[in-house]
């Protein structure tokens, strides 16, 4: 089984919504906007060459930021944490003093920071890497809105602009300590939990917001009624 950690974070929030996704492999066949900007955000701070406004800010952020001294880009490590079960770890970059994660964000808040740092927490013990911190590049949205007297392009010129104008206010570096020791044990158990679930083919029924509301779940129809709702949904392509 391969297993990640969107995977075991998807079934910690509800394993109902891990059968959707990962059992039966189904996706809104609209995909959402918020997935649509972290992609060109990444692709931006990978320098690749594209012209959507995201990918230009994400250009912008990695010049902004400038490499570490000895930043290693997109590192990966794999090592066996159990009989059957090999973890393989990426990060954005790794320097001598931190794993460096970017992240785009519409609220640079104190509950946004710790919902990350919860989100990096269980990958960053388990590199093995021993790094004090993680160095958390923020890159935060404009809060400015399209006028009616300007197109698209206009727009997104005038947004990008800001960005420019003012990057400091925009491109924040936050130092996260990573304080979970048992975050390894906690991945194998919820592996084990996956594997029994899949085995026994026994998903709990999830109710609309089982994950307490914090943020609206595309599978919330599916569970409210499947027979209605399954055509606006279609198999999800793996991609290596």
């Amino acid at each position: 089984m391969k297993m990640s950690f969107s995977r075991m974070s998807t079934f910690q929030d509800c394993p109902k919504k891990y059968y959707w996704k990962y059992v039966r492999n189904l996706v809104p066949r609209e995909t959402p906007k918020a997935m649509r900007v972290g992609k060109e955000f990444h692709a931006g701070v990978a320098g690749e060459a594209d012209e959507t406004l995201w990918n230009k800010i994400g250009i912008l952020a990695k010049k902004f930021f400038r490499p570490l001294p000895g930043e290693v880009p997109e590192l990966k490590a794999e090592f066996k944490i159990a009989d059957d079960l090999n973890l393989v770890c990426i990060a954005d970059s790794v320097s001598d003093q931190y794993v460096t994660e970017y992240k785009t964000t519409s609220r640079p808040d104190a509950n946004t920071y710790n919902a990350l740092q919860l989100s990096l927490q269980h990958r960053l013990y388990a590199m093995v890497f021993s790094k004090p911190a993680v160095l958390l590049r923020v890159v935060t949205k404009s809060s400015i809105r399209q006028r009616k007297d300007e197109n698209e392009q206009m727009f997104e010129q005038r947004y990008l602009q800001e960005y420019i104008d003012s990057p400091e206010d925009h491109f924040l570096e936050v130092e996260i300590p990573i304080t979970k020791p048992g975050a390894i044990k906690e991945l194998l158990t919820m592996n084990d939990l996956i594997k029994m679930c899949s085995s026994k083919d026994v998903w709990p029924m999830a109710a609309p917001y089982a994950c307490y509301g914090f943020g609206a779940c595309p599978y919330m129809d599916l569970c409210r009624d499947e027979e209605t709702f399954a055509p606006m949904f279609e198999e999800r392509i793996e991609h290596e």
